[in-house]
């Protein structure tokens, strides 16, 4: 048996979208992605608004980000606990509010593990992702 929760996506973010490395319009510039688009070590993540938030049935109080694909070949692939819809609240213990906070700590620890806070459906964890 499984149980199933049935509701509404949220709006603005394409669920259905493939992944791929591609995705992040790096361009070998390293500028981990464009702001419509950021990706940073695999993971594409978008701006955290209300809507998200009451679709991903989260408390209204919550910051971060929302992650919308992780790249299957990305060093955050392999360590699990980050997909789809997992909200990223912090970076190395320092707050992400939106997408600028997530580039620029992601940028910060180029060629360091770096901790990730998650929230994944109110449920709290960490995840290390490392450098590959």
């Amino acid at each position: 048996k499984i149980n199933v929760t049935l509701g509404q996506r949220p709006t603005g973010l394409d669920w259905a979208k493939s992944g791929g490395s591609s995705a992040d319009n790096d361009n070998g510039d390293n500028d981990n992605g464009s702001a419509d688009n950021s990706s940073a070590r695999g993971i594409n993540v978008e701006n955290l608004t209300p809507e998200v938030v009451q679709q991903l049935g989260l408390n209204a109080g919550i910051k971060g980000v929302v992650v919308t694909n992780v790249d299957a070949d990305s060093s955050a692939a392999d360590v699990g606990g980050i997909g789809r819809g997992t909200v990223i609240v912090a970076v190395d213990r320092h707050p992400v509010a939106n997408v600028a906070d997530f580039k620029r700590l992601m940028a910060q620890g180029q060629g360091k593990p770096v901790l990730l806070t998650t929230n994944n459906g109110g449920n709290t964890g960490f995840v290390v992702v490392q450098p590959k």
